[in-house]
C-alpha cells in the first residue's frame, strides 16, 4: 500500500513523496534530486531528512 509522506530536512519541507515505507519515500526524494537513493544523497551531501506520514502533518 502506497502512502504519501512529507519530507522534512532541517527546518524545510522538501515536498511530498510516496512509498510503501518511509525509506522508500526518502529514496524517491533523493531520486528527484538526481541521486540513485537516499543513502547516496546522505553520503554525498550529508545531513538528514525525516519522512512523516501526510496524515501526521498537523504535528509538524
Amino acid at each position: 500500500m502506497t502512502t504519501t509522506y512529507i519530507i522534512e530536512a532541517g527546518d524545510l519541507i522538501m515536498g511530498e513523496y510516496q512509498g510503501e515505507t518511509p525509506e522508500q519515500a526518502l529514496d524517491a526524494y533523493a531520486r528527484d534530486g538526481g541521486y540513485a537513493d537516499y543513502a547516496i544523497l546522505v553520503a554525498t551531501v550529508g545531513g538528514e531528512a525525516i519522512a512523516r506520514k501526510k496524515d501526521d502533518e498537523a504535528t509538524l
